[in-house]
């Protein structure tokens, strides 16, 4: 029993259900991590991590050892280290930006919440979406009794007796989430999904068209939103408002469920409000890295700035990272539009099974997903990967690169299916996922556009006030008719220019133009913004396998 009570105090970084979710303020967390500890403690996935817990304890052991042989090497190198500690802090600050707004906008309890919708007899009961392998989703109720997301629905049910399981509907999920994608697109075209339930929207151009870039302006676009949302699905949700992604998403958890939060742009405000997050709340620190720096002293992201120094001796390049983060300064701008997103995927967890007819068409149906998104964000990739983890918890992944850019479903499927037969599960598994990497952000609108203002200047009243003194040649039916092709791909926005400060409504590539031509002196372009080059990397090919050789094997 005595080792029970040491033990279970200490499991908490195993496992992603253990991490402190919205409505779960307040648990009695020790009796909760010794309901999963008598749970799961002689499990595959427990003896796993295990494992994994005493490869972190030996790695931050020595990382320990070596944080003190640098505090043994002196004065004088300790003055220089910490000196440039704090050079790259004053470099980190002076890249914050605080002239934008950003919104995370983060559906409640999602999947619970459209079964509750369609059926309001559970409103008032403990529910999880999902069943006994593992939980997607849970209602705020059950959420009371320690139950949440990337749970064991096993272990929900130790927690909770009166747990109700309701079976997945994916395509009413995506139903769902179509809807709320549409009104997304009003507010910002080219917005950040982060799956069905979440998304992140640059709304700085739409706060200037309408004149109200201000604090009380940026909180009503996003209570507008929520509202819209809530009229055409029935559904809520809750925003975070700061002036960088990384805030917003911090944010939105705030005022959760049904509510929003407002992070003004001001340095002291930023960094007070972050000082007393749990570094847990940081997008991309994991519970892996959680437990590494929990160990090291960091808890928080004041701990990161007041360890900074003793970080500096055991981190590189992560060290920026976790700087920047405690410091609340975060990205501004759109991956996807300046392409440095580096892969799309999507995986499921299921009741372990090696029946292959299930898996395959789990797999196409992650194939069609994957191409739907390909096509969504007018790209293509070269790396098809497909990854299983077994019922043992042991990770296998297998990755092909084709020698074309693909985006089609039976392209995808074709090499997804080679992948699979390789890796020949035997072995019952409980998660199978599908990763299109290798990106390539399509420039076949752009090549269109571009041909298009070459042949002529279009200056439509409706679209643009813009006019020309030039004489317009008559349009043949040909280029009317490429004109119309043309346009279908073409967002037409109110817009500032950033150097005249008129007002136009106009494409985002015809306002480039403009202020290409504009010419006021000595203006900074806000717009502009250098493209990062990525290197691509060329894995192995597996040829001559088939799925179907699979199954007549199996």
């Amino acid at each position: 029993m005595e080792n029970n009570e040491d033990t279970t105090p200490n499991i908490r970084h195993m496992y992603n259900f253990t991490h402190e979710k919205a409505g779960m303020q307040g648990l009695d967390r020790e009796q909760i991590d010794k309901i999963i500890y008598e749970t799961s403690k002689n499990s595959e996935h427990y003896k796993h991590e295990q494992q994994k817990t005493e490869q972190i304890l030996k790695k931050t052991h020595q990382m320990k050892i070596e944080i003190e042989k640098y505090k043994e090497m002196g004065h004088e190198f300790l003055a220089r280290a910490e000196a440039n500690v704090n050079h790259l802090v004053e470099s980190i600050e002076k890249s914050r930006v605080m002239t934008e707004t950003w919104l995370h906008i983060d559906m409640d309890m999602f999947y619970a919440s459209v079964e509750i919708r369609d059926n309001p007899e559970l409103a008032d009961k403990p529910i999880a979406v999902g069943g006994l392998s593992m939980i997607s989703t849970a209602n705020y109720i059950a959420r009371r009794f320690g139950v949440r997301s990337a749970m064991p629905g096993f272990i929900g049910q130790k927690l909770c007796p009166d747990l109700i399981f309701v079976k997945h509907n994916f395509g009413k999920y995506q139903t769902e989430g179509q809807k709320i994608r549409e009104i997304f697109k009003d507010y910002d075209p080219e917005f950040e999904s982060m799956g069905l339930d979440e998304a992140y929207l640059w709304i700085t151009p739409i706060l200037d068209a309408r004149g109200i870039n201000n604090d009380e302006g940026r909180q009503v676009i996003a209570s507008e939103i929520r509202a819209k949302i809530y009229e055409k699905t029935q559904l809520t949700a809750s925003a975070g408002i700061a002036c960088n992604k990384m805030l917003a998403k911090i944010a939105s958890d705030a005022n959760k469920p049904n509510g929003q939060f407002y992070l003004p742009p001001d340095r002291d405000t930023i960094i007070n409000y972050l000082q007393n997050q749990n570094i847990r709340k940081i997008p991309g620190i994991g519970k892996v890295q959680e437990k590494i720096l929990n160990e090291l002293g960091v808890k928080t992201c004041a701990d990161i700035l007041r360890l900074k120094l003793e970080l500096s001796f055991v981190y590189n390049e992560s060290l920026n990272f976790f700087i920047r983060a405690a410091l609340g300064i975060g990205s501004v701008h759109h991956s996807d539009v300046y392409e440095d997103q580096k892969s799309i995927s999507i995986s499921r967890t299921f009741k372990a099974t090696n029946d292959m007819s299930f898996i395959d068409s789990k797999l196409r149906d992650f194939c069609e997903s994957i191409s739907e998104e390909l096509i969504e964000k007018d790209a293509e990739c070269k790396t098809v990967s497909v990854f299983v983890k077994t019922y043992k918890f042991e990770n296998t992944n297998k990755s092909e690169t084709s020698k074309r850019f693909i985006h089609k479903i039976d392209d995808i499927y074709n090499i997804a299916a080679r992948l699979l037969a390789t890796i020949k599960p035997f072995e019952p598994i409980r998660l199978l996922g599908l990763r299109a990497s290798n990106l390539e952000f399509s420039r076949s609108k752009r090549k269109s556009i571009d041909s298009y203002w070459k042949i002529q200047e279009f200056t439509a009243p409706e679209i643009s006030p813009v006019s020309t003194s030039e004489k317009e040649e008559p349009k043949t039916d040909e280029s009317k008719e490429e004109f119309k092709e043309i346009m279908k791909g073409i967002k037409l926005i109110r817009q500032q220019c950033p150097k005249c400060q008129e007002w136009f409504t106009m494409s985002e590539y015809r306002m480039e133009i403009h202020i290409g031509e504009c010419s006021p002196e000595n203006f900074s372009l806000k717009r502009k913004i250098p493209v990062q080059q990525t290197t691509k990397k060329k894995l192995k090919t597996n040829n001559g396998v088939t799925l179907d050789k699979f199954f007549s094997k199996t």
